[in-house]
């Protein structure tokens, strides 16, 4: 990108006026990120003929904290993007975060924004990684070649060669930006078998759903994709796609949707009709809270029987939604089976729960017990498990 150029004065009076503000976070060793508004960042990028960088992030997201502590301040990371950007960082859900999240359309996290000195987006990248890929976002972002911006616009302008619909749909794919319409225009292009390979199995495959050309297309060529990459990840596309229909037809609360995703099933996964069509179920009812222990029961027998987290989250949903006897035991039972499975600090918590709701006070004290324990072990918060302690202590005093 061509920056225009400002004589020393000018710069002389902008670095005086940031002296008296105090835009700038001086510590050591981390990318200097500003303490000022975005409208300072874009004044100052101005100034010295910069980009800048915005850490788009929200203050529980694990890779936000990740990258904080293990990319942010690695001293090459450090000096590029001190040379290179004006960094401001933005918390989505509060202040001017709020704001900057609706305007450009940030719904993953982190996600990190590039803008130009007019506020314009010119790139955009989501997610954690190494230091050597974050490098290459920023010089993405400072090449024409490589923006977002610029192959929107070639986009825009009616280019459509194989290589560039490739490379944009990759850009549009790392930003978290829906790049169907794109893949659209791949899958008409002649030539298909190019796209016959690992890379752009993941590339097609990003966020297609059950009606899309990209999972039609998939489908159609499955036993060629199956000589470049594993069954199991077709297989989990294939579950992916089909849980995601559920969604959409929970949202809708519209059981004919499911109905026809369900047919669907035995053209398109015969072999796997069965245990589909039962998680499908299972997540329409736990969105739409209705019929979730009903589901719950072929979900756990059938499937996920010797998968710790989700029974763990079977037992919670149940736990969260009833308060009959029946389904409550049936939750103490997948958190048991949970547990045996590999016993952690979530689990057990959840048990004691279950355990303290069906009044078997004991047994609750014992597991809550343990998973303090646990919880202290593995360095978690275990502030909500000890007031539940409490809890199972003092009815067991007013017995």
């Amino acid at each position: 990108m061509k920056l225009k150029m400002y004589n020393f004065k000018s710069v002389k009076l902008v670095a005086s006026f940031i002296l008296l503000i105090g835009i700038l976070n001086s510590t050591a060793g981390e990318i200097p990120f500003q303490k000022g508004t975005l409208k300072d960042a874009l004044q100052l990028a101005a100034a010295k003929n910069k980009l800048v960088f915005v850490d788009a992030y929200t203050t529980w997201c694990g890779p936000c904290k990740w990258m904080a502590k293990n990319v942010f301040t690695d001293e090459k990371v450090v000096r590029f993007y001190e040379a290179n950007f004006i960094c401001l960082k933005l918390d989505m859900e509060k202040g001017e975060g709020l704001e900057f999240s609706k305007k450009y359309d940030i719904h993953a996290y982190p996600t990190f924004v590039f803008l130009d000195q007019k506020g314009i987006k010119i790139h955009q990248v989501c997610g954690s990684k190494e230091a050597i890929e974050f490098i290459n976002d920023g010089q993405n972002a400072l090449n024409p070649k490589s923006q977002l911006f610029s192959h929107q616009n070639r986009f825009k302008n009616g280019e459509r060669g194989f290589d560039f619909l490739r490379s944009y749909a990759s850009i549009l794919m790392n930003a978290n930006i829906d790049n169907q319409a794109v893949i659209d225009e791949i899958i008409n292009l002649d030539g298909l078998t190019d796209l016959l390979s690992k890379t752009d199995f993941d590339l097609i495959s990003n966020n297609c759903d059950l009606n899309s050309n990209a999972f039609n297309f998939i489908i159609a060529n499955k036993d060629k994709f199956l000589t470049i990459v594993e069954k199991q990840k077709i297989d989990d596309l294939i579950t992916d796609v089909f849980l995601n229909e559920s969604t959409k037809a929970a949202k809708e609360k519209n059981i004919d949707l499911l109905a026809q995703a369900e047919k669907k099933t035995e053209k398109i996964a015969e072999e796997r009709s069965e245990e589909l069509i039962t998680r499908m179920r299972y997540h329409y009812a736990l969105i739409t809270k209705t019929g979730i222990y009903e589901t719950a029961l072929p979900y756990v027998e059938k499937i996920i029987k010797r998968d710790a987290s989700e029974l763990n989250n079977v037992a919670w949903a149940l736990f969260e939604n009833y308060k009959e006897e029946e389904p409550l035991k049936f939750a103490a039972k997948c958190a048991s089976m949970s547990v045996k499975v590999k016993e952690d600090y979530a689990n057990t918590d959840t048990y004691a729960h279950i355990l303290f709701k069906l009044g078997e006070y004991n047994e609750a004290l014992n597991y809550a017990k343990l998973s303090v324990m646990v919880g202290k072990k593995s360095g978690e918060d275990t502030s909500e498990t000890e007031n539940l302690k409490a809890q199972i202590e003092a009815a067991l005093k007013a017995k």
